[in-house]
């Protein structure tokens, strides 16, 4: 039995948000801009709402994992009273002018990495960083890790198989720049900015990565 948040009793676990998508480069600052300068009295509808798309200039999809980026990365937070959107101090730290908007500085992703690796409500992440016990491991053998946590859990609803395994794999994709015996652009080897933190790595063997 494990300790922490995990295991609080009114823990909810949760594998999705990103619609699949890792973090990318320029995303957290857009959603930033977007807050900063936006006085809405429901400024949430910046990512439900019908200009939404052309806003981002991503697909629909997209738009919701930038939201769900943004708030699992603690660079924007909902205000408890209003339920409004607000610029948090880290956000403030590094997207204001004076800071490192466009993610120039190792130290500004090692905070963010920091912050979606300490967030219990990025099951994948805490579990994978504070409590998976393997160095070398496949994706398969995270995701029946995690099946079998929540099989343990008597409070978790469980999700499927199928939900694990794609959070599984942006877990990966978010961390490692070589996902693929295939790739097809650039854009697919530096997918996420956090990849350049080396802190998952491609053994040169399909599907098996170490934890550096």
């Amino acid at each position: 039995m494990f300790r922490g948040p995990l295991s609080e009793k009114d823990y909810r676990p949760s594998f999705s948000g990103h619609e699949t998508f890792p973090l990318r480069y320029g995303w957290l600052k857009k959603a930033y801009d977007e807050i900063i300068n936006n006085d809405s009295p429901n400024n949430k509808a910046i990512f439900t709402d019908e200009k939404a798309v052309s806003r981002f200039g991503v697909g629909k999809n997209m738009v919701s994992s930038i939201y769900h980026w943004c708030i699992a990365s603690q660079v924007i937070e909902e205000n408890l009273v209003n339920k409004n959107l607000e610029t948090s101090k880290i956000g403030d730290l590094i997207f204001s002018e004076q800071g490192d908007p466009y993610l120039e500085h190792m130290m500004t992703l090692w905070i963010l990495h920091w912050n979606l690796a300490t967030n219990p409500k990025k099951t994948t992440w805490f579990w994978a960083f504070n409590h998976f016990p393997t160095q070398a491991f496949s994706r398969d053998q995270l995701t029946q890790d995690l099946i079998s946590v929540c099989s343990n859990q008597s409070l978790w609803r469980p999700p499927s198989e199928n939900t694990i395994k794609r959070d599984v794999d942006c877990f990966v994709r978010t961390y490692s720049s070589l996902t693929s015996t295939k790739i097809q652009s650039y854009e697919e080897v530096l997918e996420s900015p956090l990849s350049e933190l080396n802190i998952i790595r491609s053994m040169g063997r399909r599907d098996i990565f170490r934890f550096s």
